[in-house]
Order: structure tokens, then sequence, then C-alpha cells
């Protein structure tokens, strides 16, 4: 055995050893196809070692001061493994991981309308957490609860698989299950946002333009007129795909905010700017509202817009900094209006609200 196969014998076991950790790290970390790629490479390393003789065959030839002769097609068949496992690498880190929230309709998936946003097949890979079949039944404290735990569980698993790649979202829901799935998803960076066209059957992506309507107070200072009430809970309504009026807020006994778009309408958000700018507005209420009133425990959060708003102020209520916020479901064929709800932060966070 020659000093130079000694050495490629060695470059291969310290390959073949580190290739073990990551395979383990990924597949610990559910990000199966680089844990595949991993073993790919570990295998192709293994065949390009063994192309030089097996062990057997090194002793004998060091025994008998003789050279091993190199299998040639075997060497180029582990430098191919290689190559594949690197290209599967490679593939699967630049490949969009995709968080769906379905939970109005089964077929409401990228996978069936991928062009309309300009992806192949091969460029996404769709995550769904898909609770239709629970959200059918009845809204109670337990189903609601059942819901909010596949959602977190799904939504934290999308966080370990997705991380150091690009991400994208899209979803069809309730808005409280939507601020949820914010929530679990906080401290972490999204991407993309698809939004879905009921008119035109069609998927969009945000796209990046700096001029569209405001999302402002509909009265001037009118959490500073607050003040003097000492009021311990108030309700924020914010209009962006259709107006929320005082008459559907009556079950609600507190003082009313409004936030509004000029002209709310479906699928007002098109530019990644505008979903920004609509979230910071509304944070910036949330924020003022904690601050000038003192007396304040509790904000009745009630929102008309589309997901991708709502899943990104979920991912800005503090679970500390901020009173008890609960967001509301609205059912117009309902009395009260808006019939149950979901607590967002603190220590009851994810518990269901019946009106």
């Amino acid at each position: 055995m020659t000093i130079g196969n000694i050495i490629t014998l060695g470059i291969m076991a310290f390959v073949l050893i580190v290739g073990i950790i990551f395979m383990v790290s990924h597949f610990k970390n559910h990000q199966r196809e680089e844990g595949i790629a991993d073993l790919i490479i570990m295998f192709g390393t293994e065949v390009i070692s063994t192309s030089f003789g097996t062990l057997d065959d090194k002793i004998f030839a060091f025994l008998s001061n003789q050279n091993v002769d190199t299998n040639y097609a075997q060497l180029i068949s582990g430098f191919i493994l290689i190559g594949i496992g690197l290209f599967l690498m490679m593939h699967s880190r630049n490949k969009m991981y995709i968080l769906n929230l379905n939970g109005m309709f089964h077929d409401r998936r990228i996978d069936n309308h991928h062009k309309e946003v300009g992806l192949s097949p091969f460029q996404f890979k769709e995550k769904e957490v898909d609770f239709v079949r629970l959200y059918k039944k009845a809204m109670t404290s337990e189903v609601a609860g059942e819901i909010v735990e596949e959602i977190k569980h799904k939504v934290e698993v999308y966080k370990q698989e997705s991380k150091d790649k690009k991400r994208g979202y899209t979803g069809i829901a309730s808005i409280p299950f939507v601020l949820i799935a914010g929530k679990y998803f906080e401290r972490s960076v999204m991407n993309e946002y698809f939004e879905y066209d009921k008119f035109q059957q069609v998927y969009y992506r945000l796209t990046s333009k700096s001029r569209f309507p405001r999302l402002t107070l509909t009265q001037n200072n009118a959490i500073t007129r607050l003040q003097s009430t000492q009021c311990e809970e108030i309700a924020i309504a914010i209009s962006i795909t259709a107006s929320i009026s005082s008459e559907q807020l009556t079950q609600f006994t507190c003082p009313h905010i409004y936030l509004s778009v000029s002209n709310p309408d479906d699928n007002l958000i098109k530019y990644k700017e505008q979903l920004l700018s609509y979230v910071k507005a509304t944070h910036d209420v949330l924020k003022d509202t904690h601050g000038k009133l003192s007396h304040l425990k509790k904000i009745h959060l009630i929102i008309s817009s589309q997901s991708c708003f709502a899943f990104e102020l979920g991912q800005l209520i503090d679970d500390t900094r901020m009173p008890v916020v609960i967001s509301y479901q609205y059912n117009a064929q309902s009395s009260p209006k808006y019939p149950w709800g979901i607590i967002i932060n603190g220590n009851r966070k994810g518990n269901f609200v019946h009106s």
C-alpha cells in the first residue's frame, strides 16, 4: 500500500465521519432532502475508497510487496455519486419552502397553480397545514384547541425545515388562526407572499411598488382622546378588504378605534411595501394604545384583510409588552357578528374565547 493510498483512505475516512455528522444533523432538523444528499455523498465516498482495493487486498499487497490495481470504473462511479449528492444539496438549498395555511378549501395549493406565480415544480416545496376537516365542525374550545396545536406543530417543523432557505407564505383560513400561526413564526423571516384571487381563481405573488393606498386612523388623535376615560378594554377595527362598521361592533361595549384604507376591497394588497406599511401602521397603533392608556388590559382585534397581513402582524404581537390581544372571526349570519376569537399573546396564547 503506497503512501498516496494511505493519505487517500485517511481523507475518505474524514469525509465519511463529517458526512455522518451532517446527515444526522439534517434529519434531526427535519431537513430530509439534505440528509439524503449527505447519504449519497457518503456512499460515493465509500465507493471511491474501495476502488483502490479492499483492506484485505491492501494487506495482502503490502505483505507481498505488490501494488493494488485501481478499479477506474468504480472510481468514476463514486465521483458521479458525489456529484449527484452535491447537486441535490445545492438544489435543495436554493428551493423555496412555501408554508400553506389551509383552513377552508382542500384544493388551494400552489402545486396546482405554480405557473401563475412563475415557479417550476422543482423550484419550491409546499408545506401544508390543513385543518379544513376540523374547521368544518362547530367551533368549540376543543376544536379550536386541536387546530391551534396542529398549527403550532406544523409551523415549528416548517421553521426547522426551511432554516437557511428562501421562504414563502400563502393561506386561506380564518383570521384568528392566521394570526396565531404568525405568532408561532415570530423572530423568523418570510421572503415571499402569495395571495389567491377568488374572482380570477389564480394565485399572484406580491411584487414591489412604492405607491398604494395608505392605512390610517379614521379619527385624528383617537387614542389620545381616550386617555381620560381610564378604559381597560378597547376594540380596534382594521378595514382593508371590507369596511367594518360600528353596527357590526355593538357586542364590544368598550371604546372603538378604526383604521382603514380609503376604499377597502378584496385583494387590495399587491405589493410587499404595501403589506409592510399596513402592518407597521397597525403595530404602531397597538403600541400607542399600550403607551397612552395606562389602565388598558385587553384589546379586541377585529380585522378584515388578506391572509398575508394577519400572518405578518401576528409575528409582532408581543407576549409581555402588550395587553392581551384577542382576534375575532366574523360571521354575517351570526348574532353577535363576531361569535368567537383566539387569544394571540401572553400566558393564555392560543386559548378559545366565546363571545
